[in-house]
Formats: structure tokens, sequence, C-alpha cells
């Protein structure tokens, strides 16, 4: 039986690893990998992976790089059940729209159903039927993007709106005419006051 200090890759921490282990596995269950055999298994590619690019550059935090091999490993299953060539992803651009794009092609293919379970990140050969509901949905996931013009009807206030900016208008073309109201009002408050306290 193997001891954990020959598995942990020289330099790091049981609990860095630990750390790591735990990292996979919690982004393995929430991708929906249920049957725990296969999540075992999963995990384990994974850290074997971690430990192989850990040794080449021990300057790398086990948890990111745990990270960086499950969405590689991710990236990859969708690319082969998506029959996507790489050519093809690299004109996608950012790797992690292939995996968010593919997310989105097995929830519309209905993947938590139970037919479906196991099927997740297993090596092929998958069921034709759901290779073929995924890239289905995959298609209608992505839609050709068309350019377009997006107008607005112009907005109706009513009437009160349009004579206050009529009012409004007229008072700014006319100085004089916006003095006297000013002027008015004035007069109108301190009569009012006048009135009161006689």
């Amino acid at each position: 039986m193997a001891r954990i200090n020959d598995v942990i890759p020289a330099g790091l921490t049981a609990e860095e690893w630990d750390a790591a282990y735990r990292r996979v596995w919690a982004y393995l269950t929430a991708l929906g990998v249920r049957h725990e055999f296969q999540l075992h298994l999963l995990v384990q590619q994974v850290m074997e992976r971690c430990a192989v690019r850990l040794s080449a550059g021990p300057a790398q935090h086990a948890v990111q790089v745990a990270t960086d091999e499950t969405e590689r490993l991710v990236l990859d299953w969708f690319q082969a059940v998506l029959g996507i060539a790489p050519s093809d992803v690299a004109a996608i651009g950012d790797p992690a729209q292939l995996s968010l794009r593919g997310r989105l092609a097995m929830l519309l293919a209905d993947m938590p159903a139970p037919e479906h379970n196991g099927i997740f990140l297993s090596d092929p050969p998958w069921p034709e039927a759901f290779v073929r509901l995924v890239r289905a949905s995959y298609v209608e996931a992505v839609p050709a993007l068309r350019l377009g013009q997006v107008t607005s009807p112009p907005l109706a206030l009513g009437l009160v709106p349009q004579l206050a900016d009529r009012a409004l208008r007229t008072m700014d073309r006319l100085r004089w005419l916006r003095v006297l109201l000013l002027w008015g009002l004035f007069a109108a408050f301190f009569g009012f006051v006048f009135w009161l306290t006689r």
C-alpha cells in the first residue's frame, strides 16, 4: 500500500494536497458527477495530472493546478463528445466558452435525467442518441449572431408636459418675462405675508 508521502509531490504539504483533492471533488460534484466510483476515478485521474505538473514547476499552487486540470478534463470531454476539431476550439477564443456552451447543451439535452447518469466525463463509446441530442442542443445553444438595430417608439407623455415645455422655451427666449414673473411671485409672497400679519 502506498504511503501518503509517496503520492504528494515534493515541496507540498499534506494540507495543500488535501485542499487540492477536496477542490477537485467539489468541482466534479458541482458539475453533476453522481456515481461515487466514477467520481473517485476522475479525481484520481486529475490528481495524477496535478502531480506531474507540480513536479515540473514547484512554484505553482496545488489548488490552482487542480482546478486547471479539472477544467482541462471537462474541456477535452466536451471537445470529444461534440466532435469539435482543435482548430475550431482555437477559433472559439476563450476555452471557458466551450465549457459554458457544452454545459448549456447538456442541460438542454436533459443531462440530469436518470438515463443519462454516468455518461458525463465517461470514456467512449457514448450512446448515439445522447451524442446526437447534445450536438443538436449545442447548435441550438449558440445561435448565429446577426447585426440589428433597436428602435424605440417615441414617448407620448400627454398635453401637460408639452405645455410646460412650450412655456419654459418661451420664458427662455423672453428673459424680461421670466424676470417679471419672478418679481410677481416675490410681490405675491410678501403681499400674502403682509395680509396674514395685519
